[in-house]
Parts: C-alpha cells; structure tokens; sequence
C-alpha cells in the first residue's frame, strides 16, 4: 500500500515538473528573442559609433585639401573633354560653310540625315552611361575619348555621303557613352552639397566649345 502511494506521488511529481516546463519553455524563448534583438541593437551601435570615429579623424581643412585636390585633377579634366565633346559636334555646321556640301555634291535634306543620324544614335546609345558601374573609370574615358577622337579625325578623309554618315552616326554612339556619365562620374567623388557646382562646370564647356568652334574651324 505504501508503495502503491508513493508511486502515485511520484507520478503526480512528473506531472507538475512538466506542466511548470511547458510554462516556462515561452518565456525562455522570448528572453532569447529580446536577447537576440539587444544584440543586434548593440552591433548597430556600435558600427555607428565607429564610422562616427572614422569621419572624425579627418579635419574640415583636410577634406577641403581633397576637395580642392579633386577640383584640379578631375573637375577640370571632364570640363576640357566635355568642351572637346562639343567641339567635335558643332563643327559639322562650320563645315558646311566651309565647303563640305558643295566638296561631298550633298542635298539639303542629305545634310540634314546628316545631322539627325547623329542624334538618333546618341539618344538611343545613353544606356552606355551604366558601363561606368562595370568597366574602370580611367579606362572607360580612356576608350571613349580615343574612339571619338579617332572618328571625328576620319571625318576628314570622307569622300562621299555614305561614309560621312556612318562616321557621324558612330559619333554619336561614342559620345552618347561620355557626356550624360559626368553628373554620375562627379557624384562618386563629391558630397550632394558640391555637386551641382561642380557638373555646372562641366556644361559650361559646351557654350564654350561653341563659342570657339568657328574660329577654329
């Protein structure tokens, strides 16, 4: 009888640690949920706290030597390749004046294609403007400013309608892969606040280019 009783006891013991680890199994988890998001708070705080010491060991008079720095060496660069850009485009119409109709026998409305091929093709090609992201920078200018050079250089040899288009057409193409990546190329190395001064430079070269493309040509 007395064994009988302590069995039931014993059993009744089992049921009461079970009921208190069910009970308490949630509390665990959310303790370990709290933990767990404690933890993640902490690491955020700490990967600010230490960007905020990375910005802080450079001066104000140092970032305004990178900025000046930046200004010489690459805000100037774009400026002188973007007038170069419009240089190369607006010659087309000094050329004519110069004889290129009458040297080529072009119609009107062929020195119009002339002109619109151009267009067309730098409008349709403005996707080249994501190479930036894939191609390095120094060499992508690099390409871009060889291959236009080069194209606009051939012009010259033209000797007849077709060859003139396809040269200009090309033109196009290659230009269009330059100029709109300015404001993206500027915005790698610039805060927002220096930005637009700095792509206001670059297109000033075009009225510029302009300006000078008759007495050039």
């Amino acid at each position: 009888m007395g064994y009988i009783t302590d069995l039931e006891g014993a059993l009744e013991l089992n049921d009461v640690s079970a009921s208190t680890s069910r009970h308490i199994q949630p509390h665990k988890n959310g303790d370990s949920g709290r933990s767990k998001s404690t933890l993640d708070d902490d690491l955020l705080d700490n990967a600010e706290q230490d960007e905020a010491e990375d910005s802080s060991n450079h001066t104000a008079e140092e970032d305004r030597a990178v900025v000046r720095k930046l200004d010489r060496h690459l805000v100037l660069f774009l400026a002188l390749l973007s007038f170069l850009a419009f240089l190369d485009r607006s010659n087309i119409g000094n050329a004519r004046i110069a004889g290129l109709a009458d040297d080529l026998k072009l119609s009107s409305s062929e020195y119009e294609w002339l002109l619109t091929s151009f267009y067309c093709t730098y409008i349709a090609f403005q996707w080249m403007n994501l190479l930036y992201r894939v191609i390095p920078t120094h060499i992508y200018i690099f390409l871009c400013v060889l291959s236009w050079s080069l194209i606009a250089s051939f012009q010259a040899i033209a000797g007849s309608f077709p060859s003139i288009l396809i040269l200009h057409t090309l033109l196009g193409v290659r230009e269009a892969a330059f100029s709109p990546g300015i404001p993206f190329l500027l915005s790698i190395f610039f805060k927002r606040e220096e930005l637009a001064f700095r792509i206001g430079i670059s297109i000033s070269a075009a009225p510029l280019a302009i300006s000078f493309a008759g007495g050039l040509a």
